[in-house]
Order: C-alpha cells, then sequence, then structure tokens
C-alpha cells in the first residue's frame, strides 16, 4: 500500500491547480493526508519486515527494537517538521516598498515611481531549521539502513 501511495503523490501532483482557486486548500489537505498516510504504512512494513524475518537477522530482537526506534524517530522528525511549517506560517512577511496599482494598471513604489518588477522582500518566511531537520534525519536513517544491513549479513 505504502508503493501505490508513494506512485500516486506525484500522479496526484501533477494535476495540482492554481494557488489562488478554491480547490487548492483541498488538494493541499489530500496530497498532505495521503503523503503521510503512506509514511505510516511504509513504517508498518518496516516493522513487520523485521519481525517476520527473524531468521535472516544475527539477533532478531536487535533488529526489532532498531526498527522501533527509528519508526520513534521518524513520528518525532514529522512532529517536528510539522511545527516548524506552523511557525514558518505564523512568521510576519516584510516587504520592503508597497505596491498600488491605479487604473491604467501601472504599479507604483512609496515614492511615486512606476515599477515594472514585484517587490523585493527583506524579510521571507524564515523557516527555522527545517532544512537542518531534514538532513538530520537523511543521515539518521542511512545509518540505520547501514546498521540494519550489517546485522544481515552477520
Amino acid at each position: 500500500m505504502a508503493v501505490l501511495i508513494a506512485i500516486m503523490q506525484p500522479l496526484i501532483a501533477l494535476m495540482r491547480c492554481q494557488p489562488d482557486t478554491g480547490a487548492r486548500p483541498i488538494f493541499n489537505w489530500t496530497h498532505r493526508i495521503m503523503g503521510i498516510t503512506g509514511i505510516f504504512f511504509a513504517l508498518i512494513a518496516i516493522l513487520i519486515a523485521a519481525n517476520s524475518f527473524e531468521g535472516l537477522w544475527s539477533d532478531a530482537s536487535w533488529a526489532f527494537g532498531i526498527a522501533i526506534f527509528y519508526v520513534v524517530i521518524a513520528i518525532l522528525t514529522v512532529v517536528v517538521l510539522e511545527l516548524l511549517s506552523y511557525l514558518a506560517s505564523k512568521a510576519p512577511n516584510k516587504t520592503s516598498s508597497m505596491e498600488m496599482r491605479n487604473r491604467a494598471q501601472h504599479r507604483f513604489d512609496d515614492s511615486g515611481n512606476v515599477i515594472s518588477s514585484p517587490p523585493k522582500t527583506v524579510n521571507k518566511r524564515p523557516m527555522y531549521g527545517t532544512a537542518a531537520v531534514y538532513f538530520i534525519f537523511v543521515l539518521f536513517s542511512l545509518c540505520i539502513a547501514a546498521l540494519l544491513i550489517v546485522m544481515l549479513s552477520v
């Protein structure tokens, strides 16, 4: 099931609507729920594999314990990333100039000059270390995979 959801996610993303349409929140929630469900099914598959193939591991209890530890860290990572996303959405978005329009659809900056480029942003919404959390989780996942491979070959 996790593989099916992983295949469906990019196909659904191809049908994404424009950000200003009324259906965009429906797409966002559908995409998010399917992604979290896919991760949930993948974590269950990891636990089933660690428990079902006991004969392949040098120590089956350690393999299952490492899999449980990985699942806990994965769930905590999702919670932390959702929290960081929430904090980034609540951060103020400051701009250096305010855009004004007249009937001729010309855009003017604060001093009255016609501008042709979008307003420059001084501070975009900060990500609060999201990239670092992703990087650490990827490294952690690779270490767990290497550890399980070593336990499999012993």
